[in-house]
């Protein structure tokens, strides 16, 4: 109940950013166009946008009823959580603190506050994993299926989940069903049965596979993220930080109690190299949760810097509960009392962060310049949106005719007096000439409409450590003079 109340205060209370335009325009358009994508768009994939595509039709297209859908799927991972941890850790204590921490994340919290994929993905990585384990321990043919069902929902939410069962291929040619020995290889019956259920995830993503690999050898699909960095090692530990709600307090204790939990569940180190490339029950939960914890971000880095860069915090969403549980781990291993002080500065943390959330414009602010322009604009005077593809989320809450343009200094633009634009600007200032450079080409700010990302910016207990600037978006609205 805590974390549906959290997940849907004031979740109409920012306009729509552009990526939830985007979803929006996407989930409106007929089936067969979500299955069979453009080519430009085919690196999206469209289990989400079928689901919100069936919703909005009962929901409606507002902020709070779209949202709703997110909501709903956030929601449902608190559970999912709970149960992962029970299962790996055989202790329902660390099941509930696992829960506990991502009731109080900040960072899924304003994904599942979203229009957009990334609470599913979340959703589905953790059924997924579940599944796994289930099948794992207990080998029943049900569950086999019912892991390859959600194999297949969970790549066909996004890319990213081919990283999950890519740990789980990895974690089933170790396993060995409880043995005491190594030697064991009961485990033979497992690892047909897993292989069958991911080539069968491979076989029913063929299709849209071959459309990608169609798409690349066009120049577009994956390799169309151009926005993307290249990353550096910052990038690495600053996911962390991320994962933590950009928290300091809780980057230390979620990385000092997993780090605990991590132990615990090993126990004392082994001497035979055997021990250590394979695991039982014994072990399942340190095994699972360092895999599942470490390979997508070192795997995502390392494709970003060789082949073209995917890496982004939020993608790794499917990664972060690994990171919960394992700190849940060390934290049942705490005195009552320590254990009860470290559980309740975790929720005054994560609720901090939370307020904050809620503070602070953390979305490009769209609304605002709608209703800031709709009696303003003149039916004479044009209204410019630079880069081009900002006008959607313009058009969603404008009423008057909007015209693109991606460079305005360079685009030979025929200016009036009076004319208007609304630049879109990143903090670090590329991508348009930044705002001084538009005031020299004839145009005179006139108002600012600022977006804070307190998710990306190292706080304490909420409170920002530094200026509260959003690292990709600052919106400015300028008018023509003479």
């Amino acid at each position: 109940m805590v974390g549906a109340f959290l997940r849907t205060y004031g979740l109409d209370a920012e306009s729509y950013w552009l990526d939830e335009v985007i979803s929006l325009s996407m989930a409106q358009s007929d089936i067969g166009s979500i299955a069979n994508p453009p080519q430009w768009e085919v690196h999206v994939l469209p289990l989400y946008y079928l689901l919100l595509h069936f919703w909005v039709g009962i929901a409606g297209t507002g902020e709070f009823g779209v949202r709703l859908l997110s909501v709903l799927f956030g929601v449902l991972c608190i559970p999912v959580t709970f149960l992962i941890g029970r299962l790996l850790f055989d202790s329902d204590e660390v099941g509930l603190m696992g829960a506990l921490i991502l009731t109080f994340s900040m960072f899924h919290l304003r994904y599942s506050q979203e229009a957009r994929m990334y609470s599913l993905l979340a959703l589905t990585s953790l059924v997924c994993m579940y599944l796994f384990l289930r099948s794992l321990k207990e080998n029943r043919g049900l569950l086999w299926f019912g892991y390859g069902l959600s194999s297949v929902l969970l790549v066909y939410t996004h890319l990213f989940g081919w990283f999950i069962l890519a740990v789980q291929v990895f974690l089933l040619a170790l396993w060995r069903p409880g043995g005491e020995d190594v030697g064991d290889r009961r485990g033979g019956a497992h690892l047909w049965k897993g292989f069958l259920v991911f080539s069968f995830a491979f076989v029913a993503f063929m299709p849209w596979m071959l459309k990608l690999l169609e798409g690349m050898s066009d120049g577009v699909g994956p390799e169309s993220l151009a926005w993307l960095p290249v990353p550096g090692p910052l990038f690495v530990i600053g996911t962390f930080f991320v994962f933590a709600s950009g928290s300091l307090v809780a980057f230390i204790f979620l990385l000092w109690l997993g780090k605990d939990g991590l132990m615990a569940s090993l126990g004392p180190v082994q001497r035979r190299i055997g021990d250590l490339l394979a695991f039982n029950s014994r072990s399942l939960g340190a095994y699972v949760c360092f895999f599942w914890l470490l390979a997508p971000v070192v795997g995502s880095y390392l494709l970003s810097v060789v082949v073209t860069p995917i890496f982004h915090p939020r993608y790794l969403i499917i990664c972060s509960p690994a990171l919960f549980l394992l700190a849940a781990r060390g934290l049942a291993d705490r005195r009552r009392g320590t254990r009860l002080l470290l559980v309740m500065l975790i929720i005054v943390d994560g609720a901090s962060c939370i307020l904050a959330h809620y503070f602070y414009h953390e979305n490009e602010r769209w609304g605002d310049v709608a209703d800031y322009l709709e009696n303003r604009v003149g039916s004479s005077e044009i209204l410019y949106v630079s880069p081009s593809w900002f006008t959607s989320p313009v058009k969603h809450y404008y009423s008057g005719s909007v015209r693109g343009v991606d460079e305005p200094c360079k685009a030979g633009l025929e200016l009036e007096a009076g004319d208007w634009l609304v630049l879109w600007e990143p903090s670090t200032g590329v991508g348009n000439g930044g705002g001084r450079l538009v005031e020299k080409c004839g145009f005179e700010l006139v108002e600012k409409f600022p977006s804070k990302d307190i998710l990306y910016t190292l706080n304490l207990m909420g409170i920002p450590l530094y200026e509260v600037v959003s690292p990709n978006i600052i919106l400015y609205r300028a008018v023509v003079v003479e």
